[in-house]
């Protein structure tokens, strides 16, 4: 079972009918009320914390849901910058990049890195960078970060894939 795409703006319009959409599919799959509030919390959090982190104009979500395991999914396009993508990746469980995936996906991966880089006009090494991104430094960021704790301690899985300014956004929940 699939809800239909939903777009939200930069203005906040179709996030009620995001909200809606997971009542509806929890009603839907006869879930009770707690589950109901998780899936209505990953749903809240999730276009929160991409909506803060990238400043994104326009989000795709729609929620997938096959044998008790829902995936949330979201999309989006932003102007990348180093910043953005650390937060990004911090927030998925891997704290990778799902779409560096195989030798070129990889290969790619370090290029948008190194681009990011020079285009801000740092200069640390790829180890330094690497050091950064994956470990656990980004809890002084400004933002309150809320949206992520959240989401990491409801979510079984968080993946995150970027591949140049595009975001793709996949949370997934197990109900028994």
């Amino acid at each position: 079972m699939k809800t239909e795409t939903i777009l939200i703006d930069k203005l906040g319009n179709g996030f009620g009918d995001a909200m809606t959409a997971a009542d509806n599919l929890a009603a839907a799959n006869h879930l009770g009320k707690h589950e109901m509030m998780k899936l209505e919390l990953i749903t809240e959090e999730m276009l929160g914390l991409v909506r803060i982190v990238t400043a994104a104009d326009n989000m795709s979500f729609w929620i997938e849901c096959e044998d008790g395991l829902y995936q949330f999914h979201l999309s989006t396009k932003t102007k990348m910058t180093l910043e953005k993508r650390t937060n990004l990746l911090y927030t998925s469980s891997s704290m990778k990049n799902s779409a560096a995936s195989g030798l070129l996906g990889k290969l790619r991966d370090k290029f948008e890195q190194a681009m990011l880089l020079n285009s801000e006009d740092t200069n640390p090494s790829m180890s330094e960078i690497s050091h950064d991104i994956y470990c656990n430094n980004y809890e002084s960021a400004e933002w309150d970060k809320y949206e992520r704790s959240v989401l990491r301690n409801t979510a079984d899985e968080i993946r995150i894939g970027i591949r140049g300014g595009k975001i793709e956004m996949i949370v997934s929940k197990r109900f028994a």
